[in-house]
């Protein structure tokens, strides 16, 4: 008796007829990867050609947009004033301030504190004070500030050196209470708003009360 004629597994049946499906769908996505990419390419050929063409007629394409400003950030604000700080730009304060950004950068190998470094703003603005460069040291006792404000000395070294300043807030007056050299005043308040300490590269520490002058009669 002859056999009868072998039947296709199930399986194999299934998989020929996915193949028959995928294969059309798989070549048409191609073809169109296709021309969509040379679609453009010659979209971009021919820009470029219609710039080419339009600079050699004297066209200059507009220039490109100017960063945002940075907007500067409350640092302080009351009923008497304000103060914003913003980014120190070194290439704007000049070598001296460079010199004194890399000196305190080696307090981060030595105490783990990267000093931070700002532009002062005041509202209204306060002359000697209105763009000074500070650290973030921001102290306030019942009338003022206590700021760490920066100074340059070109051709010396260390470049530069800091002081203790105070701001009074009723009267907008402030003055230097006492030069702090190099280092670097703590923001974080030791023992009372009187009472700062610093630190140095070199390990250097310094502990310093300190109080503003009282004013002239």
């Amino acid at each position: 008796m002859p056999h009868p004629p072998t039947r296709w597994p199930e399986h194999v049946k299934n998989g020929l007829l996915l193949v028959v499906v995928i294969a059309p769908l798989l070549l048409l996505l191609v073809v169109a990867g296709v021309v969509a990419g040379a679609g453009y390419l010659m979209w971009d050929a021919r820009q470029k050609a219609w710039l080419a063409l339009r600079r050699t007629l004297g066209y200059q394409p507009p220039p490109p947009p100017l960063p945002e400003p940075e907007q500067p950030k409350e640092l302080l604000v009351n009923d008497q004033l304000r103060l914003l700080t913003t980014e120190a730009d070194w290439e704007t304060n000049g070598p001296e301030f460079r010199e004194w950004l890399y000196l305190w950068g080696e307090l981060e190998d030595e105490f783990g504190r990267y000093p931070s470094l700002f532009c002062l703003h005041t509202e209204p603005e306060i002359s000697g004070l209105h763009g000074q460069l500070i650290t973030d040291l921001c102290r306030t006792d019942a009338a003022g500030v206590f700021l760490q404000l920066l100074e340059p000395r070109p051709g010396q070294q260390p470049a530069g050196t800091s002081w203790l300043g105070y701001l009074e807030f009723a009267t907008r007056q402030w003055q230097y209470v006492t030069e702090t050299s190099d280092f670097y005043l703590l923001p974080e308040e030791a023992g009372g708003p009187y009472n700062f300490s610093g630190i140095q590269v070199g390990g250097g520490r310094l502990t310093l009360q300190a109080q503003p002058a009282e004013p002239a009669p």
